[in-house]
């Protein structure tokens, strides 16, 4: 994408619907309410996406051709999951309902999950279930962890770890896992966990509106929990990635393995306290004056945003390196949109000299975006829809590419991991980066 969500476009939204969230409780009462939102879902979401294929198209057609007759017999979750769902067919990681909304609109547990490679644990608890942190899920109401995220997959697109970065809002809102048949109250849940030893413990939870919901651009894109995590936390030392958490954009040196750490968490400042070019050009004047052996590229917590913006610089960076060392990226689900676009740029110029370290990233080489976010006027159900082609196995020289990737194609194999390393809970809480561990273990065979 130029940007999948301009940066100044999704402020000047947010800000116009700023009155529109503060009411929408009220709103998503009345049927009246809903029959205009569906309207606009329609003709802003629906009809403009392009990802849909003729046969997915139809069968959307179909599904929202029901829900427009027979909306005023649903339950306002049951409406957003049943538009979820037909976002959801062109299994497009651009095209999704926005779940984070849903800390405003409905009651959450007390509870906040993360899937790791070994499982979901709870990562963060509220008064009273603190002892609750460091639990694996084993089930919600008889629904095991693995057939609730089976579920998940009916509403939201992209890979499997795009989709687990909002999985847990879907856990967390008792209304929505109603909604979708796996839990018979709309207010409580019952968990299954597992502490580290085993054991097993069931528990009954109740939803409480007393959760702060998510603000601003928070509420569309989720911030990564394990940043958030890391901003909370009151330890005195943080794995390096965990590290400068608040900052979209950083760098630092490894001084032991002479390599260049570049951490990118957005491909634009969506935070509006830095400034990306003047960092640009501040790491670029770094690895100039440094030269080092190895440079470190981390897009595991990068969504996206403007693929133009660091364009030149991973066009750059490989010229930069003093020796043949190489050029590490590391990502994961969470690596997304313009991310994949920023690796396939370094890889393109890198060749084998790119080693990418981490989990797969969270959409194919061939996607759909370049869509406005759209926020339905009275309930606040927010989309993002997709009208232009992304294709970096072939360069997309389709007339439906975006213009950008037309004028400065992007052609690689592949951009799935060489290394692929996983963050588990045990990693995570005993402040162990695998990913950089990995590294460290490569550079030390190839000095």
């Amino acid at each position: 994408m130029q940007s999948s969500i301009s940066a100044s476009r999704l402020r000047s939204t947010i800000f116009a619907f700023a009155l529109v969230f503060a009411c929408s409780a009220t709103a998503l009462e009345t049927a009246s309410t809903w029959e205009q939102d569906l309207e606009v879902f329609r003709s802003n979401v629906f009809e403009p996406d392009k990802s849909f294929s003729e046969e997915e198209r139809e069968k959307g057609e179909h599904l929202l051709s029901r829900l427009e007759e027979e909306h005023d017999q649903l339950s306002p979750a049951q409406i957003e999951l049943a538009l979820a769902e037909i976002s959801a067919i062109t299994n497009n990681g651009h095209s999704f309902l926005m779940p984070g909304g849903w800390t405003d609109r409905y009651k959450q547990l007390p509870l906040r999950f993360h899937v790791f490679a070994d499982g979901i644990y709870i990562i963060s608890a509220g008064d009273g279930y603190t002892e609750l942190v460091g639990q694996k899920l084993v089930s919600i109401d008889g629904q095991t962890s693995n057939q609730l995220r089976e579920s998940w997959k009916k509403y939201q697109g992209g890979l499997d770890g795009w989709r687990d970065v909002y999985l847990p809002y879907f856990l967390e809102t008792p209304v929505m896992l109603n909604a979708a048949g796996l839990n018979t109250r709309v207010d409580s849940v019952t968990l299954k966990l597992a502490d580290a030893s085993g054991k097993f413990t069931e528990i009954e939870i109740t939803a409480s509106s007393d959760q702060p919901p998510l603000e601003g651009i928070d509420q569309y894109l989720a911030p990564s929990r394990l940043l958030r995590g890391a901003i909370q936390s009151q330890q005195d030392q943080l794995p390096l990635y965990l590290q400068q958490a608040q900052q979209t954009f950083r760098y630092d040196f490894i001084e032991d393995i002479n390599a260049a750490y570049i951490q990118f968490k957005a491909n634009t400042d969506y935070s509006g306290e830095q400034n990306i070019d003047a960092f640009l050009d501040s790491v670029s004047g770094f690895l100039r004056k440094n030269k080092p052996a190895n440079i470190i590229v981390d897009q595991r917590f990068n969504f996206g945003g403007d693929l133009n913006i660091t364009r030149e610089l991973m066009q750059k960076i490989p010229g930069y390196l003093d020796t043949d060392g190489k050029v590490y990226i590391i990502t994961s689900g969470r690596t997304f949109s313009a991310a994949i676009s920023s690796m396939g740029y370094l890889k393109q110029v890198a060749g084998d000299r790119a080693v990418i370290v981490g989990e797969p990233v969270g959409d194919a080489l061939e996607f759909w975006a370049e869509g406005d976010l759209q926020v339905l006027p009275n309930s606040g159900v927010a989309f993002l829809m997709a009208t232009e082609r992304h294709n970096y196995m072939t360069g997309c020289p389709e007339k439906d590419c975006h213009g950008s990737i037309r004028r400065h194609p992007i052609k690689v194999p592949t951009l799935a991991p060489d290394s692929l390393v996983a963050l588990t809970w045990s990693d995570y809480e005993r402040g162990i980066d695998p990913a950089l561990e990995e590294i460290r273990t490569m550079i030390s065979r190839n000095p």
